[in-house]
């Protein structure tokens, strides 16, 4: 018995512990909710149509960054967006890529596709600039800035064909349209047209 009570107070110790570090996980995940709302990264939904993998990538770099792995959230982001300009290089083109075109050829023939969108000139100079200097660690910052930029261009290589998408309402089950632009992070207050309710929405993937 003399040694019961110091295992429960160590698992209580150890429980109190465990509890703050996720109430401080919890914290910092809604904290970088909040950050990503105000940066207004588009959700890119005509990009998700032609690109199932690439969906996968842009949702494991949102969430990279959302837990606090901004190292892997870029990378993830990278393999979203280039794999967004392979896709309309080949519509435009009619064929694939060379071989021969690295990372900084892709990212040079999109700037020169959307040239008429003269506000993601800033995006494409940071992506370029963190190819150039690939190597060092990043900082959360720097991870929500290629996530903008990132989602900015896909949207703009692939708009999408809709201009709503339908949710589902938790009262009545009813789905409900809520229009396009739709952000990453945004909170937005839904009106059910069938019960009349309201409900919070928070747009991630």
């Amino acid at each position: 018995m003399e040694f019961i009570f110091p295992l429960l107070l160590g698992y209580a110790v150890g429980q109190g512990s465990r509890d703050k570090m996720f109430e401080e996980l919890r914290r910092m995940f809604l904290e970088r909710i909040q950050h990503l709302a105000y940066f207004k990264a588009p959700i890119p939904y005509g990009f998700f149509e032609k690109s199932p993998t690439g969906k996968i990538y842009l949702r494991e770099s949102l969430y990279a960054y959302l837990y606090g792995l901004p190292n892997a959230s870029l990378i993830l982001a990278f393999r979203a967006l280039i794999e967004g300009i392979k896709i309309k290089y080949k519509e435009v083109e009619g064929k694939p890529p060379s071989r021969k075109m690295n990372y900084t050829d892709l990212i040079e023939w999109a700037h020169n596709f959307l040239k008429e969108y003269k506000a993601l000139a800033h995006g494409f100079r940071v992506l370029r600039n963190w190819i150039e200097h690939e190597g060092g660690t990043v900082e959360e910052q720097d991870a929500l800035e290629v996530f903008r930029h990132t989602c900015e261009i896909l949207d703009k290589l692939h708009p999408p064909k809709i201009n709503a998408i339908k949710v589902t309402c938790p009262n009545c089950g009813n789905e409900v349209l809520v229009y396009l632009p739709i952000y990453f992070g945004m909170q937005k207050s839904v009106r059910c047209d069938k019960c009349r309710r309201e409900f919070p929405m928070t747009f991630l993937l």
